[in-house]
């Protein structure tokens, strides 16, 4: 993700009704040593983003794990196979660093999105009660192992 993808994420955000960011918060991401963000583009716009970020373990920066913030496809592109690109992207980003795992949280409710982590091989960890907002709802701790490649 460059700056000049930030305004066509920032609409795919609003179009998924995805947790908002604000411009700055896109800027600061794509600038930090540890931040992922990722984009997906069809015909030169962009249909997708993932945003993660390296979570290291311990103080000698080889234990590390990845975490996923965010990621939407454009609704008109959802069902086509971005989506797997894009944590495709992250995983051999992950095992490239040879860490062994990616995390994320979802709600509760959020059954598509669960399914889709499901067949690309996360698993269910932990409920987090009331771990999101507006409205209030339980989160579910998701994992996926990672192998080196």
């Amino acid at each position: 993700m460059s700056e000049s993808d930030i305004e066509q994420v920032k609409q795919i955000e609003k179009d998924c009704r995805t947790g908002p960011w604000s411009l700055l918060d896109y800027k600061n991401e794509i600038g930090r040593e540890d931040g992922l963000a990722f984009v997906i583009k069809e015909q030169n716009r962009v249909v997708g983003f993932i945003l993660a970020r390296l979570i290291t373990k311990h103080s000698t920066n080889t234990d590390t794990e990845i975490e996923i913030y965010n990621i939407a496809i454009k609704p008109i592109f959802q069902n086509k196979g971005f989506g797997e690109k894009l944590i495709n992207q992250i995983i051999i980003y992950t095992a490239n660093l040879h860490s062994r795992s990616i995390w994320l949280e979802v709600r509760k409710s959020n059954l598509k999105a669960i399914k889709f982590y499901k067949k690309n091989g996360f698993t269910e960890i932990f409920t987090r009660r009331n771990f999101y907002s507006n409205p209030s709802e339980d989160g579910i701790l998701m994992k996926k192992s990672v192998k080196d490649f």
